[in-house]
């Protein structure tokens, strides 16, 4: 496990991560393009230097306020990028798997400053980036390999509810749609 931190973040909160079994990787922030944004978005561009990472084939990434239940280690099989849809049909940032590619990460920061962000952070910026996201397949993990080889890699996928659902679909509608290896994501606009 890789976590990305900035020379914001202290040397005890570092020593700590490695102690957990982390590998500390220190990389500089991504200004934040929008000048009308919340002050709580000043970062967040940086995510998107995991679609750069291209020292890994694959990267799963979990934003800092989900929580996985059991193993999604089937998120491997992912094509070149998943994620799912949220509310309005719209891609949530929070649970991302990505192939890494130098030529996507440049093309990215080519757009950065003229796509439009519905939010002002990073997750607007996707969904104008893939604009066609919602009309993707669905990920279907655990897939024969003759399968899978016999059709293209397709340039994106939905991953269903199963890897990223609401804290308040899992325990206000009774588990509703939610298999117990779904990663949990808050209602509330900050974490606790």
């Amino acid at each position: 496990m890789v976590a990305l931190v900035s020379d914001g973040v202290s040397d005890f909160a570092k020593d700590l991560l490695q102690a957990d079994g982390w590998k500390v990787e220190l990389i500089s922030l991504l200004a934040n393009p929008n000048q009308v944004r919340p002050k709580r978005f000043w970062g967040v561009y940086t995510k998107l230097k995991i679609f750069n990472m291209t020292r890994y084939k694959k990267v799963v990434y979990l934003d800092a306020d989900t929580i996985v239940v059991k193993s999604i280690e089937d998120l491997f099989q992912c094509g070149r990028f998943c994620a799912n849809l949220k509310h309005s049909e719209r891609l949530n940032s929070g649970v991302m798997v990505v192939e890494p590619s130098a030529t996507l990460f440049e093309d990215m920061m080519r757009q950065v400053n003229s796509l439009p962000s519905y939010t002002g952070g990073d997750q607007g910026f996707l969904n104008s980036y893939y604009a066609d996201f919602p009309n993707a397949h669905l990920f279907v993990p655990n897939l024969s390999a003759e399968i899978r080889n016999s059709r293209p890699q397709p340039e994106m996928e939905r991953l269903s509810t199963l890897y990223n659902a609401d804290v308040g679909l899992y325990m206000l509608a009774n588990k509703w749609m939610v298999d117990e290896r779904a990663s949990g994501h808050p209602l509330h606009p900050r974490p606790p």
